[in-house]
């Protein structure tokens, strides 16, 4: 992969759940790097689900191998969310870059 493809910086988050006293789980995203991505508009639609318009955005992001990489994990690019839709592809399976579909956060 070109690097000059790779021109966005992103966070790379997990999530953490934790209890608080009254057992309710609160969910905390935290950054364990940073990466630099490519990204690439698939798709856009608006939809009308109970009453409000919906919108849905779908993008293919190519980042540089990450081990253990999961769809658990999410992109944040600014204030822009990215989450990882499906398992990662292995491109060529060279662990040189990684490839996901993946949904923007409305």
């Amino acid at each position: 992969m070109k690097s000059g493809r790779l021109r966005q910086r992103a966070e790379l988050q997990v999530a953490t759940k934790t209890a608080d006293a009254a057992g309710t789980l609160t969910e905390t995203w935290s950054t364990v790097s940073i990466v630099f991505v490519d990204i690439r508009p698939v798709r856009a639609r608006e939809f009308v689900q109970q009453g409000q318009v919906q919108s849905d955005i779908t993008h293919t992001i190519q980042i540089r191998y990450y081990p253990g990489l999961t769809a658990e994990h999410r992109l944040k690019v600014d204030s822009r969310i990215f989450n990882i839709a499906a398992a990662p592809i292995n491109v060529d399976e060279r662990n040189r870059v990684h490839e996901f579909p993946a949904t923007e956060a409305m």
